[in-house]
Order: C-alpha cells, then sequence, then structure tokens
C-alpha cells in the first residue's frame, strides 16, 4: 500500500537529501497494566524511554507500566525521530 512504499522507499530518499520529513507520533495504548504502541506508517521503528527519556530502547512488544515516566518516538532509518508522546501514569 501507498503507507508502506512511502515509509520504506521515499523517507530513506529524503532524509539522505537532508530534508526534514514529518514523522508521526506513535499511538499508545494502556490495557492490563502494559503500554502497547503502534505508528500509523509500517516501516516505521518504535523506541521507548522509561528514565526521563535520558536512555531510549527499541520497541518490540508492549512495556509493563511501573508509575515511572513511559514516553514513545518513532524512527525512520535512526537519522530522525518524532516528537516524543509521553503516557500519563
Amino acid at each position: 500500500d501507498i503507507a508502506n512504499l512511502l515509509a520504506r522507499r521515499e523517507l530513506p530518499k529524503l532524509q539522505a537529501q537532508g530534508v526534514q520529513v514529518y514523522l508521526p507520533v506513535p499511538g499508545v495504548q494502556l490495557r492490563a497494566g502494559k503500554a502497547h504502541a503502534n505508528t500509523s506508517l509500517p516501516g516505521l521503528w518504535l523506541s521507548y524511554s522509561t528514565d526521563g527519556e535520558k536512555t531510549w530502547q527499541r520497541y518490540e512488544r508492549p512495556v509493563t507500566v511501573t508509575g515511572q515516566p513511559l514516553c514513545f518516538k518513532s524512527h525512520a532509518l535512526g537519522l530522525q525521530s518524532s516528537r516524543v508522546q509521553c503516557v500519563p501514569q
């Protein structure tokens, strides 16, 4: 589909030319004590932080909510990231 084509082919080309592209912030849902995150563009990857945005880890599965600040952002090829989306605790 067009969103997949855009994220996987065209965004890297634009970034390689130095173009700052808009990356959508992740959507986050809290269910059963876990934060589930996704992005509207397939091909982007997500990361999350549990220490006030000091360090980031790649998001691969729902994250257990512990009462600490929990923030997410999306990435395209590691060159650029979206703004941060924090989950209210």
